[in-house]
């Protein structure tokens, strides 16, 4: 036999796959804008972290500007790196230190 339905009628299966169907419409909505969003959100990323390696830039500028002041070539010589073990957060607070001075 042939089961043929009329108007809005939809066997209980059809109604289940189309409400399934309008939950998943309605989750897919919004996945353009969350994208134009994290789309937008990486260029900011990239621009804040172009910006954090220029400051680097500048403050290792700034390091070798103070050590060219402070320390003749020659007193490298005996400069043997595991000797010394000092923070970023030290050096950093020295840079400032010069930075105000």
């Amino acid at each position: 036999m042939h089961d043929e339905r009329r108007g809005g009628e939809h066997s209980p299966e059809q109604s289940a796959w189309l409400a399934r169907l309008k939950e998943l419409q309605a989750q897919v909505e919004p996945l353009p804008r969350t994208i134009r969003d994290l789309e937008e959100q990486r260029k900011k990323d990239a621009r804040e972290m172009a910006e954090a390696q220029a400051e680097l830039k500048e403050y290792r500028r700034l390091v070798c500007q103070w050590a060219g002041k402070c320390f003749r070539e020659e007193d490298w010589n005996d400069f043997r790196e595991e000797d010394y073990t000092i923070s970023m957060d030290e050096v950093l607070a020295e840079l400032e230190k010069w930075e105000q001075q």
